[in-house]
This record gives structure tokens, C-alpha cells and sequence, in this order.
């Protein structure tokens, strides 16, 4: 007897529920007797579980045991659904191994709650309409208390007739999706009512009604009397489940009907719970790397812990003027931003992406090659077009279109305005006494950024993350969209008419062109007539007097201004930290022995000719974590790696680029130059840096590849 697998989904508005019942409608009633009139014998089919009277599912399974030849099974589904009602479908039915078990073969379930906070009449059906604020982050904190309990009789109906009433909670979480409150519960096994009753229970914390104290007794007490009201089934959805590892013909089997994720999605989603828990705030981040550099560099460094403090008030301010443009060029890039015609450009083109994957790959791949044209033009542009399109796609993670944009910054030290290369390139820069005599003349960027090795490993990087993100976007369950509203800024409303001198002159056209005009023309001056770079400062005056004509008036740009301020606090507010973490890590005592040299000498102690290069970049990307700037690596590596590159015979060029690789490529996960766009975004890192965790391993296996072809 041959056992076939049926993929379904229902609506239960009118069912009660998915098991048969007396005397009542129910799902797997309605569909035996479809299938068993369609083969002219009686047929049960056993289900994956059961769901509650008015309770819907996305994606349900159930198997059955047919003597006989069955036939089209394309066709069987496609005569199932024309005769089924309107609220049931058949997605699929496929021969399965006679062993598998729709139920007992499941390891996982996961069900979505609705809720919708405004008066909605579409959403009658599927969603729950509370009235009222809630106060989700607290709602958040008394989830994650699930985490640590097994035992849930508190959210089970009373006497059923179950064995044990312990499950395993996967996850629990609260999220906006298409304007509605989600919470997403995954679990071994689920008890009749649990969802609802813990849905009720975490509502009435978000309503000031409870405390996290009293949720976690109402879980330990047990009783079903002390947890809140269930609330009502119609906006509970089965989304998935999922089954264990099957024998090679059924695993083919699983993936093409989505049973099973692929192991690519499992490893993401891992990634992302696991950043979503370890990793803190930025600040708090900087905090602890800062207490790691402290304890570390007393034994190592033979330091005593004043020495280690005095290096570390030392450095504190040593970065104001690099902090000072890091704040500008995060708020010039998005007054830039919100200047009329720039929407309009970048609304275009954000219209051009149809599917989530799509937006994901175009993200990617504009990011990138802005970082690389220039790392602070890329870091706000790319942050700015995904928000644009998140306005107009619907169904894409807004997560990852963040991190999408993110993630092509991976790129901006190989790229024209990385400063270890140009630094390396420029006359006059000291190169000789820094490099302690490695360096006597510059390095032209063609033996650097230009190499023909450096544009090869480029290439690859962006075509890499560019797949690999666009492979990444969750499927539809696991999607994580924002409302598109949230989004919107206010519209600027039109300046009355002005009167005064003062008013005419904040409305004055002329008075912006005249200005604009005079900083373009020194930009104009300096990177064509001079030879100058187009350094972080002549960004930032690009920036500057670019937002200043397309705004049109003085008073228009104030304002715009004004509101892109804010996002620059948490960079002021690290800033200063990290450049004490750089104090420490440069700072010699009475031993003279500094952190940033033990580690430098560390891995030339290990290294040959041919694994050099990637040993440098290794060590750049262990500093990169406590001290995220070019000019710090140049101070602390610089005279260390190109004398030790130039005794085993290594290229000058290729020392820089290892250098440089390793600056950019922990900056995948360290969260301190994520802050503009996550301010731009009004995301945490948390949120973003799980999927860039995926890309800092496939990118380092490239950038690894590369070096050591290079050498």
C-alpha cells in the first residue's frame, strides 16, 4: 500500500476546526470526503495536528494510504480543488516512504497571530482589532521569558487528553507586518488553546495589567485561571511545519514542496536569533570592547593600570575632527537626501525592482559600487534607496534590504576612496619615517586599488553578496515588512510669502546659488586644477552645497537640516570611546610594549611569503574591532607590516591591501559604521547584523582566495 503527502490550506472561518468532530463541519471531514469520492473508496487521511474552531493554516500536511494505482496526482489535485469549496485548497499531493507520518515525522510547528490596532474592515476576518496602546517592547521581554519554561498548563484547555503538557518554544516574537501586529510562535509541539491564551496573557502586559513578575507566575502556578483570556481565533494562522531529515529520494521530495527549509534559510535564521540575542546596543558594544582592551593590555603589554588608563584619556579626544565629519557627512548625505528632485530620482528607480529578491540584488549592487566610487557617498545612498523602496514593494524584509545596503560597504577600502591605498599614494605623506624606512617613495593606486588582482577580487565580492543576499530574503512566513506609512516623512508645507528683509533673505534663491557656487568652485579647483583627492571633507562640501541649491532656499535647507540631526547622536556619543579603545591599543608604558604591536608581531611571527598577505588581513580584521578607522590601522600597522612585508619579499601594494581587505571586512559585524544607516533606517544592529554575518564568511572566503592567488 503507497502513502502520498497532501499540501493544503483553509480558511476555518466556518469549520470547527481541523479535526473531525460530532456532529459538526469540520476541515479533514470535508476533504476525506472529496478524495474518497474521487477514488471511489473510503479514505482517511491523518494530519499534521489539529487546529481550533475558526483557526486558519497557510500550510498544512496530512498523508493517506492508497491500495492502487492513483494515477495523475497533478491532475487529481487540480479535480480535488474544482470540487472542494472555496475555502479549502489543495496545493499538492505526492507519493511519500511508506514509514513517513504527517504528525509524528513533524519537529516543528509555527503559528502567526494578527492584530490590527486601527478600524479596518478588511481585515475582519483575519485579524483582531484591539483598541488601545500597547506597549510591544515590554510584550517583547515577557516572550523571551517562554525561552526558559516547559511546562505550559497555564495556557492549556483543561481536561485534554494529552500525556505531558511540556513543549519547546523555538521562538516567540513580535513584529509589523503590512501594518499589522504580528506574533510569531514556533514550537515542538503546541497544547489546544496554548497560542490564544498566551497571545491574551502577553496583551494584557502590553496594557499595563500585568508584570513580568506576574507572568512568570502566572507559567509556574500551572493553573489555567491565573493566565489571561484567549483571545479570538479568527486571527490565528498555522504559517508552517516542518519535518526531520528524511533518506535522499524524500529529502528532493520535502524541498520542492517547502516542508523542509533549506539548510541556507536554518543558517540564517540561526545567525539572526543568535545576533538578535548577544548582540547589545552599539554603545554598550563599545563599552565592553573598551573593558576587553583595558583587561588585555595590562598582562600582555606589562602595563599597570594607570598607564593603561592615561593611554586611554589620552586617546579619548584624539578623533573630534574625524568624529566632527563623520556626523556631517551623515547628516549633508541625508538633507541631500530629502532634497525634492533627488526623491524623485530615487523614487524612480526604486520603482524599477518587482520582486523582493530583486529590490534585495539592486540594493546590493548599487551600494556596493557607490561605497567603492566613495565610502561616504555609498553608506547614505544605498540606506536611502532601500528605504525608498521598502515605500513601494510590499512583501520585502525590511531587515535585509538595510543590511543589503549595508553590506556593499565591505567593498569601500579596495575602492577609490580607501585611505590606507591613498595615503600610500601620496607625496609627502610622511610614508618613509611611518613605515620606519619600508616606504622611500609613493605607491601609485595602480600597484593598489587599481591592480588588476584588487578589481578581480572586487568584482567577485559584489557579484558574491549580490546573490548571496538576494538568496537570503525570507520566505513568506518568515518575512519581516514595515508598514509602508512609517516611512513617509511629513511634507514640508510651502513658506508663506515673504515680507520682511529677513524673510526675503532666508527665501532668497540667489542667496543659495551664490554660496553653493563659491564651495563647488574650490571642489572644482581642488580635485581637478590641484590634484587633490575626493577625501571625506570634499564629500562632505559635496554634500553641503549640492543640498543647498536643490533646496532651493537658505530656510528650506536649515530645516531639512535640522531634521537630519538626530541621527548623528549615536555616532557622537562612540566616537570618543573608540578613539580611547585606539589610545590603549597604541599606547606604549614602561615596558615599551604596545597592544596594536604584540598583535601585528603576532602574526608575522607565523607567517611566509606566500601566507603573509593573509595574515596581515587577518590581523587588520581582528584590530578593525577595536578601532574601525583606516587612519588607526595606518598608525598602528604601518610600521610593522611593511617592514616585515618588505624582509619576506611581499609588494608594498599587496601589504596595503591586505591591510585595507581586513579594515572592511570586519566591518561587516562590527556595528560602529552601521550608525548612519541605521539611524537613516531607524533600525538597531541587532536587527541587520545576523544576515551580515552570512556575508562576512562567504566574502572572506572570497577576499582569503584572493590574497593568497595574489602572493
Amino acid at each position: 500500500m503507497a502513502r502520498y503527502l497532501i499540501h493544503m490550506a483553509y480558511n476555518g472561518s466556518r469549520y470547527h476546526g481541523y479535526q473531525i468532530q460530532p456532529h459538526s463541519i469540520s476541515v479533514q471531514e470535508t476533504v476525506e470526503t472529496c478524495l474518497s469520492l474521487k477514488l471511489g473508496e473510503t479514505v482517511s487521511i491523518t494530519g499534521c495536528g489539529r487546529t481550533d474552531t475558526g483557526v486558519h493554516a497557510r500550510n498544512y500536511y496530512a498523508h493517506f494510504d492508497f491500495d492502487g494505482d492513483l494515477g495523475d496526482v497533478v491532475a487529481l489535485a487540480r479535480q480535488m480543488n474544482a470540487f472542494l469549496p472555496d475555502d479549502i485548497v489543495i496545493y499538492c499531493i505526492a507519493p511519500v516512504s511508506p514509514t513517513f507520518h504527517a504528525r509524528f515525522d513533524a519537529v516543528s510547528r509555527t503559528y502567526h497571530y494578527y492584530i490590527t490596532r486601527t478600524k479596518n474592515p478588511f481585515h475582519l476576518h483575519d485579524a483582531f482589532y484591539l483598541y488601545g496602546d500597547l506597549d510591544v517592547a515590554k510584550m517583547q521581554e515577557a516572550a523571551d521569558l517562554l525561552f526558559e519554561y516547559e511546562d505550559f498548563t497555564s495556557f492549556s484547555k483543561v481536561h485534554t487528553q494529552v500525556k505531558t503538557n511540556n513543549c519547546k518554544i523555538m521562538e516567540a516574537r513580535w513584529f509589523e507586518q503590512d501594518g499589522l501586529l504580528v506574533f510569531r510562535i514556533k514550537a515542538d509541539r503546541f497544547l489546544r488553546n496554548m497560542v490564544r491564551a498566551i497571545v491574551g496573557t502577553l496583551l494584557e502586559i502590553g496594557k499595563g495589567r500585568m508584570t513580568l513578575d506576574e507572568f512568570r507566575a502566572v507559567i509556574e502556578r500551572k493553573d489555567r485561571c491565573e493566565a489571561g483570556t484567549s483571545v479570538p481565533a479568527h486571527a490565528l494562522f498555522l504559517e508552517d511545519v516542518e519535518y526531520r531529515q528524511m533518506d535522499s529520494p524524500q529529502r528532493n521530495l520535502y524541498k520542492s514542496l517547502n516542508l523542509k527549509p533549506k539548510m541556507f534559510q536554518k543558517l540564517i535564521r540561526f545567525c539572526v536569533k543568535l545576533v538578535q540575542k548577544y548582540l547589545p546596543e552599539p554603545f554598550i558594544f563599545a563599552v565592553v570592547l573598551t573593558l576587553v582592551a583595558f583587561i588585555i593590555a595590562m598582562p600582555i603589554c606589562h602595563q599597570t593600570p594607570i598607564e593603561v588608563v592615561e593611554h586611554w584619556g589620552n586617546g579619548v579626544w584624539s578623533l573630534l575632527a574625524f568624529a566632527m565629519q563623520m556626523a556631517l557627512v551623515l547628516v549633508t548625505g541625508s538633507a541631500l537626501a530629502a532634497a525634492p528632485s533627488i526623491k524623485r530620482g530615487i523614487s524612480a528607480l526604486a520603482s524599477k525592482p518587482k520582486t523582493p529578491a530583486g529590490a534585495i540584488a539592486l540594493v546590493t549592487g548599487i551600494s556596493a559600487l557607490a561605497c567603492w566610487l566613495n565610502w561616504g557617498f555609498g553608506l547614505i545612498v544605498g540606506v536611502i534607496f532601500a528605504k525608498e523602496i521598502a515605500k513601494k514593494l510590499r512583501g520585502v524584509d525590511y531587515r535585509l534590504l538595510i543590511a543589503s545596503a549595508y553590506s556593499g560597504f565591505v567593498v569601500w577600502h579596495a575602492g577609490l576612496s580607501g585611505s590606507i591605498p591613498l595615503t600610500m599614494a601620496t607625496e609627502g605623506s610622511n610614508l618613509e619615517a611611518v613605515t620606519k624606512g619600508a616606504l622611500t617613495q609613493p605607491i601609485p593606486i595602480g600597484q593598489t586599488i587599481l591592480a588588476p588582482q584588487n578589481l578581480i577580487m572586487v568584482a567577485a565580492v559584489i557579484v558574491a553578496i549580490v546573490v548571496v543576499n538576494a538568496l537570503m530574503h525570507p520566505k513568506e512566513g518568515h518575512v519581516v515588512a514595515i508598514e509602508p506609512s512609517l516611512l513617509f516623512e511629513e511634507e514640508v508645507k510651502p513658506e508663506p510669502k515673504a515680507t520682511t528683509p529677513a524673510e526675503k533673505m532666508e527665501n532668497s534663491r540667489v542667496l543659495s546659488w551664490i554660496i553653493a557656487l563659491l564651495g563647488l568652485s574650490y571642489l572644482v579647483i581642488k580635485l581637478f586644477f590641484k590634484g587633490g583627492s575626493l577625501d571625506l571633507g570634499a564629500v562632505i562640501m559635496l554634500f553641503l552645497f549640492l543640498g543647498v541649491i536643490l533646496h532651493g532656499t537658505p530656510l528650506a535647507y536649515v530645516k531639512a537640516f535640522g531634521k537630519s540631526v538626530n541621527g548623528a547622536a549615536g555616532i557622537i556619543l562612540q566616537f570618543p570611546f573608540y578613539a580611547g579603545i585606539m589610545g590603549i591599543i597604541t599606547g606604549v608604558g614602561a615596558s615599551g610594549i604596545c597592544l596594536g604591536e604584540v598583535i601585528s608581531n603576532a602574526c608575522v611571527s607565523i607567517s611566509t611569503p606566500k601566507t603573509y598577505p593573509l595574515f596581515t588581513f587577518f590581523c587588520a580584521a581582528i584590530l578593525n574591532m577595536f578601532v574601525p578607522s583606516g587612519g588607526g590601522h595606518w598608525a598602528i600597522q604601518a610600521p610593522i607590516m611593511f617592514t616585515a612585508g618588505a624582509a619576506l619579499g611581499v609588494a608594498p601594494g599587496l601589504t596595503g591591501m591586505a591591510i585595507s581587505w581586513g579594515d572592511a571586512w570586519t566591518n561587516l559585524i562590527q556595528p560602529f559604521w552601521a550608525l548612519p544607516a541605521l539611524a537613516i533606517a531607524k533600525l538597531n544592529a541587532k536587527d541587520i547584523m545576523g544576515f551580515c554575518v552570512i556575508d562576512l564568511f562567504v566574502t572572506g572566503l572570497i577576499i582569503c582566495g584572493g590574497l593568497l592567488l595574489w602572493a
